[in-house]
């Protein structure tokens, strides 16, 4: 790996005598990205049962401001803190009804931390495209 480099803007600008070592920074900042959403994925999939978990709640075990957590969330997932808990979550859930696990999609929704059927079929709905008996059907 090369360590220290001319970038591209310094021989733009004629500065090419001038070294930079950002890629061995990049590679730092990479790890210690990687290992930081490791144990957020680890967390929540830990946590994804419980239906009192919420952004709040993960900020303070994770010894951070909701916002902080938001844009570290968005920044290496693409998704907000709350997207990415629902969309764990409707994974979950369309694995169970699809392995047939749970009788019902009640029983379903309080498995993936939905107190509400209704509220878990909306979601379910909005994130695949059909409702969650659809997919029981199949």
């Amino acid at each position: 790996m090369l360590l220290c480099s001319t970038s591209p803007w310094q021989i733009a600008r004629g500065n090419s005598r001038s070294l930079s070592c950002a890629p061995a920074r990049r590679s730092r900042t990479a790890t210690r990205d990687a290992t930081w959403l490791g144990r957020f994925q680890a967390y929540v999939a830990q946590h994804y049962t419980c239906p009192l978990l919420s952004v709040p709640q993960i900020a303070e075990d994770f010894a951070m401001s909701e916002s902080t957590l938001l844009r570290q969330v968005k920044r290496l997932t693409g998704r907000t803190p709350v997207q990415y808990l629902q969309a764990v979550r409707m994974e979950h859930a369309r694995q169970l009804i699809q392995a047939g696990a749970s009788g019902s999609i009640q029983e379903v929704a309080q498995a993936v931390g939905y107190r509400n059927a209704e509220s878990f079929s909306r979601c379910f709905k909005n994130h695949f495209g059909y409702l969650p008996s659809a997919c029981a059907a199949d």
